[in-house]
């Protein structure tokens, strides 16, 4: 028989699995809305990383992320090199890398991309 406290234990890394599992739904739902922001330009938004300044705001946990903003048109081109590691994007897309700024308006989120200089 389990003591209490193996018990206590499993129940606790049960709620610290379902606190990951539903942070990394709200992640995935806002890499969701910038990407179909990237969509509305003719663009795909590859994600680098996570830059910080991180919120939950209603379902969505935010962040101002780093990437680049690719032409649908050289989609295919890039996701290759991507896919292969950063450090083998070809310095042609420098052009592209953007930082995702987000603000909250009136409980909505607004995004911008803004080119890295």
């Amino acid at each position: 028989m389990e003591s209490t406290t193996e018990l206590f234990n499993v129940r606790e890394r049960r709620v610290d699995m379902d606190n990951i599992i539903d942070s990394l739904r709200r992640e995935d739902k806002f890499l969701d809305f910038v990407k179909e922001q990237a969509l509305k330009m003719g663009k795909v938004f590859f994600i680098n990383s996570g830059e910080g300044r991180d919120e939950i705001v209603g379902d969505m946990y935010v962040e101002d992320l780093s990437g680049w903003l690719i032409d649908k048109k050289d989609e295919k081109e890039f996701e290759e090199q991507w896919k292969n590691g950063i450090d083998n994007i070809s310095s042609i897309f420098d052009k592209n890398f953007v930082f995702v700024i987000w603000r909250k308006d009136n409980n909505k989120i607004q995004i911008e991309f803004k080119k890295y200089n």
